[in-house]
């Protein structure tokens, strides 16, 4: 796997433990690939990490299982010294018999999930992480494995539907959006009526954006494009889904476009959803052109969205520009 940063990385599994000691566990690590810099200047690099596993059996009469959360290493810092010294990771990270619970017969499938961030957590002491590699404003820290993308295009295993009111379908894998997704866990893997169903209706949502937002799980990225629309569509799922990165990448290209005929919405829904940046971007650009947009339809909007607060940041800004 290979971040935007430049480094690669590799996990490591070992199905009977790393060592005769943990032979009843799934031992797992991240393992990191030194790059020229590091190598050369003898650098050690600090990273934030965490994993997951999922487990899913199949049977000829049942079908295949809703996959179970196995095993999880919370968030935590390491420094990888390259030093062939396997210890970013957990010895004893999933026990045998909560892989192959029953009958070992049946065929069982393990999902690893990896998440590197490029940002500290607040408080945390890590340092030199990737400083010198600053990401795309549309990656996430979210680390997928290669070829991630070909289950969106290929449906391969595909096992839910989403349906949408213009008659549209678009399929998808439970597990890739259940791990990504507080919403979706709930919905596909809980007690919700959906996830017993294959085809899950979708009602008063735009099919292109709710399509941006599964290629998301899949590649990590938001598609750049100036269609403000679609945009907004992305950035209002995105909040409902508690996908907080996915918000944040839609919102940095949205204030991109502000202007005369949309600030007002930008900024009515950047306070809606406590944005800062898209509130801003539509009080300073109303502010920065008061002599145009005063006597419109969108001003009107804005004065009469019944929050004093709003109406008073607004006249400020407008204050100070004048």
């Amino acid at each position: 796997m290979r971040r935007n940063s430049g480094h690669s990385w590799r996990l490591r599994m070992y199905p009977r433990g790393y060592d005769e000691r943990y032979k009843s566990y799934l031992s797992v690590y991240l393992e990191g690939f030194q790059t020229c810099e590091e190598k050369e200047k003898s650098l050690t690099r600090h990273k934030e990490f965490e994993l997951e596993a999922f487990r899913s059996q199949s049977d000829p009469v049942n079908g295949p299982s809703i996959p179970t959360h196995l095993a999880s290493l919370q968030r935590s810092s390491q420094s990888f010294n390259f030093n062939n010294v396997i210890n970013c990771g957990q010895h004893q990270f999933c026990s045998l018999e909560e892989v192959f619970p029953n009958d070992r017969n049946v065929n069982t499938t393990l999902i690893i999930r990896v998440r590197i961030f490029d940002k500290p957590q607040s408080g945390s002491s890590s340092t030199n992480s990737d400083s010198n590699h600053p990401s795309s404003s549309v990656s996430s820290g979210i680390v997928l494995p290669a070829g991630f993308n070909d289950f969106l295009t290929d449906k391969l295993l595909a096992d839910v539907e989403f349906v949408f009111d213009c008659g549209s379908r678009l399929k998808a894998h439970r597990i890739i959006l259940a791990a990504q997704s507080s919403y979706f866990k709930a919905l596909l893997l809980g007690r919700w009526r959906e996830s017993k169903m294959d085809s899950i209706p979708i009602k008063d949502t735009d099919h292109n954006s709710f399509r941006s937002v599964l290629q998301f799980f899949y590649t990590g990225k938001l598609e750049q494009t100036s269609d403000v629309d679609l945009l907004t569509g992305v950035y209002i799922l995105a909040d409902k889904f508690d996908l907080k990165e996915l918000v944040q990448m839609a919102a940095s290209q949205i204030v991109k476009f502000v202007n005369d005929e949309n600030w007002d919405e930008i900024l009515l829904l950047g306070w809606r959803t406590n944005n800062h940046g898209m509130r801003r971007a539509g009080i300073e650009y109303a502010a920065g052109n008061w002599s145009k947009v005063k006597n419109s339809d969108n001003t009107k909007r804005v004065l009469s969205a019944q929050d004093v607060n709003i109406v008073e940041e607004l006249m400020v800004c407008v204050f100070f520009h004048s």
